[in-house]
C-alpha cells in the first residue's frame, strides 16, 4: 500500500508536467492566494511570505528562506531544491538535489529521483524519505519442477505432470489492470529518461544541437531526403559488411552510430518545438534546458494522438535524423559545405536560436 501512495506522487506530478507541455499550461504564476507555476527561472520564497498553494518549477532551482510557508505541495522538474522554511505537503524533485538545513519543516513525504537528498541535524521530516527510484518489481514465483517418472519392471505410463496452482500470479500478472499500469508507467520512465538525457546533451553539445535544429527548420527537404536515403542505405551496408566476418566490427560501429545519430536528432527536435511552445508563451529568450523538457513531452503526445500519430513518429523520425547526416552530427551548418566550427576561434559561434 505504501508503493501504491509513491506511485500516485509520481503520477501525480507527471500529469501535470504533461497537461503544462502539452498547451494547457497555466500563468506563471497565481500569486499568493493559489498555486505559483515557474517556468526556466529560479525562484525564492523570501522570509515570512507564504504560498496557499502548490508550487511548480520547471527547469530552475528554489529557495525556501527562513520564515517562508507552502500550504500545499512542492514539486521541482530539473533543478535543485532548498528548504530552510516549512512545506505543509510532499515534496518532489525529479533531476536535482534536495537540501533540509536545520529548523525546517516538512510536514509530507520527500522524494528525490535522480538527485541526492540531504537532511542537516535538528531538520523535521515527518513524511517518509524516498531517494532514487523508489519501486521494485515483484519477484515472480518460480515454476514447480516436473516430478521424475517412477522406475518400474515394465514400462508404465508417463504420469501427468501437473502445474500446481499460483493464485498470486494469476490475480496479479493475469490482470489486465495490472499489463495497462505497467505498460503505463514505463512509458512514463522512458519519457523521464529521454529528458534527462536531452538535457545532458543540450548543456554539454550544446552548438551541436543548435546547429541540427536549424538545419531542420533551415532545410527541411534536404534533410528529409538525406534521412530517407540514410535509412534505406544503412541497413544494405550493414548486412553486407556482417557478412564477411573481418568487417563484423564495423558493421556494429555502423549500427552504433546510427542509433546516435537518432537519438541526437530526436533531442533536437525536442529543442525545436520546445522553444516554438515557450515562445508561444511570451519567453523570448527561452532556457535550452526548459525548451528540451518541454519539447520532448509535446513531440511524445503528439505521436501517441489516434489516427495520425502512427504518421507523426515516422515522419519526425526521417526529419531529425536526416538533420543530423545532413550537418555532419551537427558540425556544418546547413548553408556552409565547410565544417561550422573550423573558423569558430576567429569570432566565436552565433548559434541563431532566435532565427528558429
Amino acid at each position: 500500500m505504501n508503493n501504491w501512495r509513491k506511485l500516485g506522487m509520481v503520477f501525480v506530478s507527471v500529469l501535470v508536467l504533461v497537461l503544462i507541455a502539452s498547451g494547457g499550461a497555466p500563468a506563471l504564476a497565481d500569486g499568493p492566494d493559489g498555486d505559483v507555476v515557474i517556468w526556466g527561472d529560479n525562484y525564492v520564497l523570501g522570509d515570512g511570505q507564504t504560498i496557499e498553494g502548490d508550487l511548480l518549477v520547471y527547469g530552475g532551482n528554489v529557495t525556501l528562506s527562513a520564515g517562508s510557508e507552502v500550504d500545499g505541495n512542492v514539486s521541482v522538474f530539473g533543478g535543485n531544491l532548498d528548504i530552510y522554511g516549512e512545506v505543509d505537503g510532499d515534496v518532489s524533485v525529479f533531476g536535482g538535489n534536495v537540501d533540509i538545513h536545520s529548523d525546517a519543516v516538512v510536514r509530507g513525504d520527500v522524494m528525490a529521483v535522480g538527485g541526492n537528498l540531504d537532511q542537516d541535524d535538528g531538520a523535521d521530516i515527518r513524511g517518509n524519505e524516498i531517494e532514487g527510484f523508489p519501486f521494485e518489481a515483484p519477484s515472480v514465483p518460480r515454476a514447480p519442477r516436473a516430478p521424475r517418472a517412477p522406475r518400474a519392471p515394465r514400462a508404465p505410463r508417463a504420469p501427468e505432470i501437473r502445474m500446481r496452482h499460483h493464485p498470486w500470479r494469476s490475480e496479479v500478472f493475469g490482470h489486465k489492470l495490472f499489463s495497462e499500469v505497467s505498460n503505463f508507467f514505463r512509458s512514463v520512465f522512458g519519457l523521464f529518461v529521454t529528458v534527462v538525457l536531452g538535457i545532458l546533451v543540450v548543456v554539454f553539445l550544446p552548438r551541436h544541437t543548435d546547429t541540427v535544429a536549424e538545419t531542420m527548420i533551415k532545410a527541411p527537404v534536404q534533410s528529409f531526403v538525406s534521412g530517407l536515403v540514410a535509412f534505406i542505405v544503412v541497413p544494405i551496408v550493414a548486412v553486407v559488411l556482417a557478412i564477411t566476418v573481418c568487417l563484423l566490427p564495423v558493421s556494429a560501429l555502423l549500427l552504433l552510430v546510427t542509433g546516435v545519430g537518432l537519438l541526437f536528432g530526436w533531442i533536437a527536435a525536442g529543442l525545436l518545438f520546445g522553444t516554438k511552445i515557450l515562445r508561444a508563451l511570451n519567453k523570448k529568450e527561452p532556457n535550452r534546458v526548459a525548451a528540451v523538457a518541454v519539447g520532448l513531452p509535446a513531440i511524445s503526445v503528439l505521436t501517441a494522438v489516434p489516427c495520425i500519430g502512427w504518421l507523426i513518429g515516422p515522419v519526425l523520425w526521417t526529419w531529425s535524423f536526416g538533420a543530423v547526416v545532413y550537418s555532419l552530427f551537427g558540425t556544418r551548418a546547413y548553408d556552409d559545405p565547410r565544417p561550422r566550427f573550423s573558423r569558430s576561434s576567429a569570432g566565436g559561434y552565433d548559434p541563431r536560436m532566435d532565427q528558429l
